[in-house]
């Protein structure tokens, strides 16, 4: 089993609880590497967690649960008089959700800015694979993404492999052409690309599949998988691309991490040596279970004990 060091930011997180009266929310964790970490873990990956938080209890929680859940957290960063970031679910009649994010003094955000970094980044060097998206992106300011992007073409030259998610939010950018420049800097470096069709139009405005992955051909990638919601997946790999159709679930409770989730065990999967196929339907299977469920996380009690690899 390869082990795997996933970079971004967990925040608290307010879903709505729709079995209550009224508009009532209940307090969870979550952030869409963090949900990758956990789901990564939960079929048996071997994942690291690497972010910056404060120490608030809410923090202290988080990290203690990080914990329990096996994620290791030698690279998580504890930076005192800080507080980490919030967010805020609602969820529609259909199951869309929309965000609402209170994060601009997250410690996330310095990560790359903060005492001892070069130790950090030294131990992050010795790890087979490199997750992170476009959210963590979003996070940095310039120095701090050239502290990143420097590290990370290192890191690909010595050998580790680089997987990216584009995961596009609007709300984390300047504008869409700001968003563009810096995905397009770091693309290149991608090894193993896993960008959902919906945040591919939404940034470029291209939503065909075969224009999607050659794309992210062009810019080095040698594995590619697009996630298309309920008509699947497109992978691309070794020159032969598939299509690797889904079972819908005709009326999710709620879509919230479903694209973490499917990553989470897909990696799982590819990481102990699985084929693309058969990682495709773990991250599939996860992604059905979390959207029958409120928020990001499943809860322990609500997890199958079959759910791993």
């Amino acid at each position: 089993m390869s082990r795997i060091a996933i970079i971004g930011e967990c925040m608290l997180e307010l879903s709505q609880n729709r079995n209550n009266f009224g508009k009532n929310y209940d307090l969870r964790y979550a952030g869409d590497t963090l949900n990758v970490a956990l789901y990564c873990a939960r079929w048996g990956g071997s994942v690291d967690y690497v972010t910056a938080i404060g120490d608030d209890p809410f923090s202290v929680e988080m990290y203690e649960d990080w914990q329990k859940e096996n994620i290791g957290i030698g690279l998580v960063k504890k930076v005192p008089k800080r507080q980490s970031g919030l967010y805020m679910v609602e969820t529609d009649e259909h199951g869309e959700r929309r965000f609402y994010y209170w994060r601009e003094n997250s410690p996330a955000r310095d990560l790359f800015t903060l005492k001892n970094c070069d130790a950090m980044l030294e131990r992050l060097s010795a790890f087979e694979y490199i997750y992170f998206s476009g959210i963590t992106l979003s996070l940095y300011d310039p120095k701090s993404l050239d502290i990143f992007y420097n590290f990370l073409k290192c890191y690909k030259k010595n050998g580790g492999k680089i997987v990216f998610d584009l995961n596009y939010r609007p709300a984390g950018w300047k504008s869409r052409q700001r968003a563009g420049e810096v995905f397009n800097h770091f693309i290149p470096l991608v090894n193993i690309a896993m960008p959902g069709q919906d945040d591919e139009q939404a940034l470029t405005g291209e939503s065909a599949p075969e224009k999607i992955i050659d794309r992210y051909v062009n810019f080095g990638a040698d594995e590619v998988v697009l996630k298309c919601g309920k008509s699947g997946c497109v992978t691309f790999h070794k020159g032969v691309s598939e299509i690797i159709s889904t079972d819908v679930i005709s009326k999710p409770y709620d879509t919230t991490a479903a694209g973490d989730a499917f990553n989470g065990a897909y990696l799982a999967a590819r990481l102990s040596g699985r084929n693309i196929r058969d990682a495709v339907r773990y991250g599939q299977k996860c992604a059905s279970l979390v959207i029958q469920h409120p928020g990001a996380i499943v809860s322990r009690t609500d997890w199958p004990e079959d759910y791993a690899l």
